[in-house]
């Protein structure tokens, strides 16, 4: 309680009462000669914004709450970057705090939005909101295209301005740095990676140098969480190849010792972990996986033991989100081939060591939230859908699944938010849009299909950061 500034011995007795209960600005008249008595309260009073910090696709929408301390009062007044309400340029937020970010980005792509207590404005809190794109590409096989998408807050695919760009004649997969500067895609023609820089507002790509040779029939890549590092399997049996990414321009660099001596054959794709410590590579031709150690420092690769028994043909590979456990599918067998991952990079089958309900499994994909594994099924059509238990790394199918997709689904892509998810479909080339329930991990078909290019093999979605 601050201190009163008039003596109480000189109040009478129930004014003094009221005073030492009061809660909230005092103006005491008339009592012990008419002092006027400041007790603000409200100077210990707080706004908390929740999220306080959120990244927001141009045009999407999150709600923002508020809370005041020490006050039941809950009723704040909301403002972007101090207009109330906010404006077209940089967003608006309505009354109960549901912000809408603009289509296009202000010069600033960091705004800052604000709750004020209606009962005092001195009382406020802010969160600080990064506007940022979001797109969508494809790779088209037949006809050596990058489809490109934008996608909109109910999440549609819009096609960008350039919706096409040219890139090598047979490109099979690509992916993106993480800060969603600079997109990777292999070449099986011409045995090259294509590196392009990302326009962040309109998602344009743009060739960036010289087409990076590797070795024969590249096939899948993998980034490294760093964004320092690219690696590349090859079918030439010579290895894996690595690179190191140049952080301005994007181009490639061999790092020393690339290709990587590996002792499976005919590579088929490359995985990371979460942490980017271990890169597991699944050989189709030997029947394995091998596993390599990551050097943080140099991005160099070292083989972890022997490669590891993997079923008839393994041809992909991912890890779960606490990196403990890694899925090999294989296309051949119709299975899913599951490993716990010890400190040291060792794999042990967990029990069983291998699950079904898949059907000629081309990718697979772990949800943002970690709690789901999605499986394209080539010749079924359809997507499995798994959860993961968290303690065993044991995989149960969901209710509902499969879920139908396109005829030849082979790749499968969430937004970062986990809300909506797309499926690269060969047959009709065309990209299906799905809602995805983030507690159930069930799939309903949105109302539309986009047209990509001819016999489109993989789908990426890219964050950028204007």
């Amino acid at each position: 309680m601050p201190q009163l500034s008039l003596s109480a011995s000189r109040l009478p007795m129930a004014c003094l009462i009221f005073a030492l209960h009061a809660s909230c600005l005092l103006v005491l008249e008339g009592c012990g000669g008419g002092t006027t008595i400041n007790n603000n309260i409200n100077s210990q009073l707080s706004v908390k914004v929740s999220p306080s910090t959120v990244a927001v696709p141009f045009g999407w929408t999150d709600q923002f709450s508020a809370a005041i301390s020490g006050n039941p009062a809950t009723n704040v007044t909301w403002a972007v970057n101090g207009i109330v309400g906010g404006n077209p340029s940089t967003g608006t937020i309505s009354a109960s705090g549901l912000y809408t970010a603009p289509a296009v980005p202000p010069a600033s792509a960091t705004v800052s939005i604000s709750a004020a207590s209606m009962a005092d404005s001195n009382v406020n809190g802010l969160a600080s909101v990064n506007l940022v794109g979001l797109f969508a590409y494809v790779t088209n096989q037949s006809d050596g295209t990058i489809s490109g998408y934008s996608i909109n807050a109910t999440g549609l695919l819009v096609p960008l301005a350039n919706t096409l760009t040219t890139t090598g004649q047979k490109p099979f997969f690509l992916e993106s740095t993480p800060d969603g500067k600079f997109m990777y895609v292999t070449d099986l023609n011409s045995s090259a990676v294509y590196a392009y820089s990302i326009d962040p507002v309109s998602g344009t790509l743009t060739q960036a140098g010289q087409p990076t040779t590797v070795g024969s029939g590249p096939r899948g890549l993998a980034v490294h969480p760093t964004g320092k590092y690219l690696y590349v399997a090859c079918t030439d049996g010579l290895g894996t190849y690595g690179f190191s990414i140049d952080a301005n321009t994007g181009n490639l660099t061999a790092l020393p010792g690339s290709p990587f001596p590996n002792a499976g054959s005919r590579e088929a794709a490359v995985a990371l972990d979460p942490s980017g410590k271990f890169a597991f590579v699944p050989n189709n031709a030997s029947s394995n996986v091998s596993v390599f150690g990551v050097n943080s420092t140099n991005g160099q690769l070292t083989a972890v033991g022997s490669p590891f028994a993997a079923g008839g043909a393994p041809g992909w590979a991912v890890s779960d989100a606490s990196g403990k456990y890694v899925y090999v599918l294989d296309d051949l067998d119709n299975n899913i081939n599951a490993y716990g991952v010890a400190s040291t990079g060792i794999l042990s089958p967990l029990a069983p060591p291998t699950i079904g309900g898949v059907s000629n499994p081309l990718s697979a994909i772990v949800s943002p939230t970690g709690k789901f594994l999605y499986v394209t099924n080539w010749t079924a059509a359809s997507v499995s859908v798994f959860s993961i238990d968290p303690t065993s790394g044991n995989l149960g199918v969901i209710g509902g699944s499969p879920f139908g997709t396109g005829t030849l689904p082979t790749s499968f892509a969430f937004e970062p938010s986990g809300t909506y998810a797309y499926v690269a479909n060969q047959a009709p080339q065309t990209i299906w849009g799905f809602s995805v329930n983030n507690m159930t991990g069930a799939l309903t078909q949105l109302p539309w299909a986009v047209t990509a290019g001819k016999l489109p093999t993989s789908i990426t979605v890219v964050t950028t950061h204007p």
